[in-house]
């Protein structure tokens, strides 16, 4: 008896991260929904209702730290596992003085 896909939503304003982690998932035999933004991704959680949520804490609209309030609000998506991503663009990264290469 084969079981369905376990479905992961994707929110990232990057098409590029959404590109490349789905790939990952994909290739894990994941479902993989997309979405562009916050409220899109609140919009695509309550139809879906994906087995994890991963997304991106700084987006327009609604970043993610807003999004996960209000997901955690919504009883079914208590104890649902969500993880953020973050990825800092900040001078440290991009100054080899500040940030030395090993």
């Amino acid at each position: 008896m084969a079981t369905d896909p376990k479905s992961v939503l994707l929110i990232d304003d990057s098409q590029l991260a959404i590109k490349k982690i789905g790939a990952i998932l994909q290739q894990l035999n994941y479902q993989v929904i997309e979405a562009e933004d916050g409220r899109i991704g609140l919009s695509l959680a309550l139809r879906s209702k994906p087995d994890l949520i991963i997304l991106d804490v700084q987006m327009p609209k609604l970043n993610g730290l807003e999004t996960l309030k209000i997901l955690r609000q919504n009883p079914k998506f208590k104890d649902r596992p969500i993880r953020s991503r973050y990825y800092a663009r900040s001078p440290c990264r991009t100054n080899p003085r500040l940030y030395p290469q090993r």
